[in-house]
Parts: C-alpha cells; structure tokens; sequence
C-alpha cells in the first residue's frame, strides 16, 4: 500500500511538473510573439501553432491541473499570463463541447492571440479600467480589428481563429464592440473566446478590482446569460 501510494505521489508530481512546464513555455511564447508585433515586425505562425498544440496536449493530459495553472497571475506580465489563460480555458471549453481536434486549435490559436492588437497601447492605458479619453476609447474598441490585421499577415489562419480575434468582446446582445455587421449574428467561436477572456479576467486582481474566486465568477457570468454571454 505504501509503495503504491508512493507510485502515485511521484505520478501527481510527474503530471504537475509536465503541465507547469507546457503553461511556462506558453508564456515564453507569448512574449516573444508579442515583442516581435511591438516591434512592428510579423510574428512566427508556427510558433504560435505549436505553442497551441502543447496547450492542447497539456489539456487532455490533465485538464483539471491546466486549469488550475491558469489561476497563476503575474501582474507585471498580466498580459501574456492573460493570452495563455484564455487558449487554456478556450480548449477545456471546446474538448467540453465536442469539438474536433483541428477546431479546437483554430480556437485556441485565437485565443491565444486574441489580444495581440493591444501591443501598441500605451502602459497606462492596461490599469485604467474607466475614465478614458476619447482617444484612449478608440483604441480600446480597436484592438480587435488591429488584432485581426495583425495576425491575418502571419499567414494562413482559418477562419475561426480570425473570429475569436475580432469578436471576443462582442456581447451576445449586440452591445459589445466592434460592431462590423449590424446584420450578423455574433460567432460561435467569438462568444467562447467571450467566455473564456471575461473568465480570466474576473478572476484576475489589477489595480482596479479585486480578483474573483473562480465558482463566484462563473455564477456572476451565469447571472449575465442571455444578454452579455450566450
């Protein structure tokens, strides 16, 4: 019984161990794609796609330790913790639904670039939640479509990862932004990314708020069903 008590113990380590570095490298990732679009250069797809496939993979493995990962914060790097987060949390939610397994890295491909249009943001502009300029409001409501065009001339992406990008604050009602199409209903895809960006960042302490334990934060989103989120 000891033996295998210990078998199991080293298992559990093995397991967080392999995880802790899949979240790692995903945030060394981040980084570098983010730089590389700071800098006004093109960021590698294919880093960006195997970034995604080690999420996947972390995710089957052990999808109650991944998720758990994503509660890791760093506030000085909320933004690439951020990205990381929302392509965990967009995969769960996709093996959850039955998707396949190349939707599913479209989906978190999007996720995990979804707010890539953020990099020509002034510093301030992260930690201030309300009493924007007009200025400031515009690239706020911008940083989807400059995320779009951003990621489009990394190469060939579907799609879905394209949605995830533009619509992941685009409310169910309608009321969110940007608004391209007046006519279309929001995305399938969107709304997950939606789901999955809200999620983390409810959960997330910043200067302006402070974080919410994960069951409070689902339960204030389920409140929101039918107006905010799908």
């Amino acid at each position: 019984a000891d033996e295998a008590a210990l078998n199991a113990g080293n298992l559990e380590w093995a397991s967080l161990g392999r995880s802790l570095r899949v979240y790692r490298d995903a945030v060394g990732s981040a980084k570098r794609i983010l730089a590389e679009a700071r800098l006004g250069r093109i960021p590698s797809l294919s880093d960006a796609q195997a970034t995604v496939a080690g999420l996947v993979d972390g995710v089957l493995q052990d999808q109650n330790l991944m998720l758990a990962l994503t509660m890791i914060k760093g506030y000085d790097e909320y933004l690439f913790n951020h990205s990381v987060n929302v392509g965990v949390v967009c995969v769960a939610l996709g093996q959850s639904l039955g998707l396949d397994s190349e939707t599913i890295k479209e989906l978190g491909l999007g996720a995990f670039l979804h707010d890539i249009g953020k990099v020509h943001w002034p510093e301030a502009l992260y930690h201030k939640p309300r009493g924007l300029s007009e200025q400031e409001w515009g690239l706020v409501q911008r940083h989807p479509l400059d995320g779009v065009r951003i990621v489009e001339k990394m190469g060939n992406v579907s799609l879905t990862t394209l949605e995830v990008v533009q619509e992941h604050h685009l409310r169910y009602d309608r009321k969110g932004y940007p608004v391209v199409d007046p006519d279309k209903e929001p995305g399938f895809f969107g709304m997950i990314g939606q789901i999955a960006d809200t999620y983390d960042a409810i959960t997330t302490t910043r200067v302006y708020q402070n974080a919410a334990e994960p069951s409070r934060a689902v339960g204030r989103m389920q409140a929101l069903a039918g107006t905010v989120f799908d």
